[in-house]
């Protein structure tokens, strides 16, 4: 039995919620996240005084109306599950008792846990429930380069949310549910206050992640990355040299820093996804980008075939994607460097029934976007406007916006397009972009059905060619 004379707090990297029923607890060190149940939960919201273990277990008789010897093994058997998940500290650690208590305890739950897919789990009771469990937060419009696809145009700082008027939007995201915020611009850290805001986040138990271009991480600025337990950085880079990159963010050394600022990153723990944007300026970049994603100890790599239109309207950007040919040849390396590989079967068709129930996008379910300007979103594509966080309660919004209502009950089946589409399964289809090509939040989007074409035919002659 862990001393009841001890000490116990949360871990101070450690995320969390209350949700109705469970509490969800995330720990960005080894992307852990966690379901606690109603008496772990109340042990939980207790840990913020730092109680004593002998007032943990006084507290637990007391609120479940149990005898100080049943509390007293309850308690003992949550603490030592805890103690080895990392999720709470014991003032003076540990001794070799304990540390073996809590070891044999944590291979127990872990054992049942691994029978659950718990993230899954977790983001489907966050949608029945419409809880926004992610939260993006555009910090400012102001950003220190100008990426040629991006779809932000006008970059006024005036009127952007102030550091008095972010505090109680943060206040109402968690009230809401929600766990994990990510911080965006423009470029976040070109706001002076920007470590004011993440360090409040950090104190109301945000899960925070950043959207960066990179350019502005310092070892000092990496230092307090690594303090406030940033979960991950999604650092853009858009080619393989900086010939490239800077042809594209339009300002010479951009490559360097950017690469600069994910090593610093890297170096402290912190996780770093690169991630990039295809477009015929950088596809035939596209090994070269994913083996320095891997030569600098990125822990993923990801990029996309879709540009989003400017915000202003302008459709201009779109010039910019990939053509067909430089696509398939894309594909046609990803194969080279993975001989041997199955190609994907064709996935079953859908029921009509099926239709009537699949969620074609999670917009508004557990996702809201707030600009700098305090002007709430369904997600970070949809430019729909549900209403403005400076004069509404969020939870208003939430709950009560006509508009995200409809967004809600959009079914596959409501697509006339996509759902007729043998090719909807493996599309990427935004509604957001749907909405920004043809008006329509139910109509398909031309720039994935290209995609979605130009790959299934590589696919197709690919499983030709094997037979």
């Amino acid at each position: 039995m862990i001393s009841r004379t001890r000490v116990v707090a949360r871990n101070p990297r450690a995320a969390s919620r209350t949700w109705p029923a469970e509490t969800v607890v995330y720990l960005p060190d080894g992307n852990t996240i966690h379901s606690l149940n109603e008496t772990a939960s109340a042990v939980w919201e207790f840990l913020v005084h730092k109680p004593t273990v002998a007032q943990i277990v006084h507290h637990v008789a007391h609120e479940f109306e149990v005898d100080e010897e049943q509390a007293a093994q309850d308690v003992k058997t949550l603490l030592e599950t805890l103690v080895a998940r990392n999720l709470v500290v014991l003032s003076g650690g540990l001794d070799d008792d304990e540390a073996r208590g809590a070891s044999a305890t944590a291979r127990e739950s872990d054992e049942a846990e691994r029978q659950i897919p718990l993230l899954y789990r977790i983001k489907d009771r966050a949608r029945e429930q419409n809880i926004p469990m992610h939260a993006l937060l555009e910090l400012t419009n102001n950003c220190n380069l100008w990426c040629r696809h991006c779809y932000i145009t006008h970059r006024p700082s005036q009127g952007e949310l102030t550091l008095d008027e972010i505090k109680p939007i943060l206040d109402q995201l968690a009230d809401l549910g929600t766990l994990f915020l990510t911080l965006t611009g423009g470029e976040a850290l070109c706001r002076k206050d920007f470590f004011s805001i993440a360090e409040y986040a950090r104190q109301r138990e945000f899960s925070f992640s950043l959207f960066t271009n990179g350019t502005l991480i310092t070892p000092s600025v990496a230092d307090r990355l690594k303090e406030l337990a940033l979960e991950r950085a999604e650092i853009s880079i858009l080619g393989a040299r900086a010939a490239t990159h800077d042809a594209i963010t339009q300002v010479e050394g951009s490559f360097e820093k950017a690469i600069g600022g994910a090593r610093l990153l890297i170096e402290r723990g912190i996780n770093v996804q690169l991630k990039t944007t295809w477009m015929k300026l950088n596809i035939d970049e596209s090994e070269e980008i994913q083996g320095l994603a891997d030569s600098i100890g990125a822990t993923s790599f990801r990029g996309g075939n879709l540009i989003i239109h400017r915000r202003d309207g302008s459709s201009e950007n779109s010039s910019l994607a990939a053509e067909e040919s430089q696509m398939r040849a894309m594909q046609q390396r990803r194969l080279d460097r993975h001989p041997g590989v199955k190609l994907p079967p064709d996935p079953p068709p859908l029921s009509e029934e099926q239709k009537k129930d699949i969620i074609p996008c999670g917009a508004g379910q557990t996702s809201v976007r707030i600009d700098a300007y305090g002007n709430v979103y369904p997600c970070a594509a949809i430019d729909v406007l549900l209403g403005d966080a400076k004069t509404t309660p969020l939870a208003e919004i939430w709950y009560g916006s006509e508009e995200l209502e409809k967004i809600r009950a959009i079914r596959l089946i409501d697509l006339p397009e996509c759902s007729a589409c043998d090719l909807w399964q493996r599309c990427t289809r935004c509604a957001g972009l749907a909405l920004m090509e043809t008006g329509s939040l139910l109509a398909a989007s031309p720039q994935a059905c290209r995609v979605a074409r130009i790959q299934h035919k590589f696919l197709e002659e690919k499983q030709c060619e094997l037979q």
